[in-house]
């Protein structure tokens, strides 16, 4: 009975052994969290300091309080840092979009719809200039990767709101068009905006660049 009983006791000091402490967050939750904190505040931060220059990797180190061993955790490399950061704002941007166009009146024409969103993209370079010389920067950047087809991905849901707003549309203003339509001219039009950023001239984020957006816009989308 003594041996039974001792035996029992092991067992469950065994498994009060095993019982933690306190609830631990997984390594990769923590790593993701560190990876959104990084994208969302740390980043941006720095991007604003620098006035449109992408910050350094000593700068991130510094900004960061870790080495380079520990950034390396995080990023295979800066470029890809980059790359998250610039598929974060563009996100953003995107969402912001999202809602202009679930917002859009039914009686107001498709011209002005597409007049509300070129207004809204490029107001954000009005507000604070530096951000077209980031951009431009982030741009070349991200087309050398492999992450295009996110990009993509991320403008695919306006398609959605797009066909609602035209749906409900009572100005037949809207061009007719199915969902896998909606969907390639509101590419097509990311990549004709895209395309001005490679080119090292002052038409990118101009009134004339908002302009011909708008006018491209317009011959995608209204009837």
């Amino acid at each position: 009975t003594h041996c039974i009983s001792s035996a029992a006791s092991d067992v469950y000091k065994r498994q009060e052994l095993k019982k933690p402490s306190k609830i631990k967050i997984p390594k990769q939750a923590r790593s993701q969290k560190k990876v959104d904190q990084i994208l969302q505040s740390d980043l941006r931060e720095l991007s604003e300091q620098s006035k449109g220059q992408l910050p350094s990797m000593r700068k991130i180190l510094k900004k960061l309080s870790i080495n380079h061993s520990r950034f390396y955790d995080y990023f295979p490399s800066i470029n890809t840092l980059y790359n998250k950061f610039f598929l974060r704002m563009a996100n953003e941007r995107i969402l912001h979009q999202k809602k202009i166009i679930e917002d859009h009146p039914t009686d107001e024409t498709v011209q002005q719809l597409m007049k509300k969103l070129t207004s809204y993209s490029f107001e954000r370079f009005n507000e604070k200039p530096f951000r077209l010389s980031l951009v431009k920067k982030l741009y070349k950047i991200f087309d050398k990767s492999n992450d295009n087809q996110e990009l993509e991905k991320l403008f695919d849901v306006l398609t959605a709101p797009h066909l609602k707003a035209a749906a409900r549309d009572k100005t037949n203003t809207f061009k007719k068009m199915d969902e896998l339509e909606f969907r390639d001219s509101i590419r097509a039009h990311a990549y004709y905006v895209k395309q001005s950023f490679f080119e090292d001239n002052n038409f990118a984020g101009s009134k004339e660049h908002q302009q011909k957006c708008y006018e491209m816009a317009v011959k995608l989308f209204a009837s």
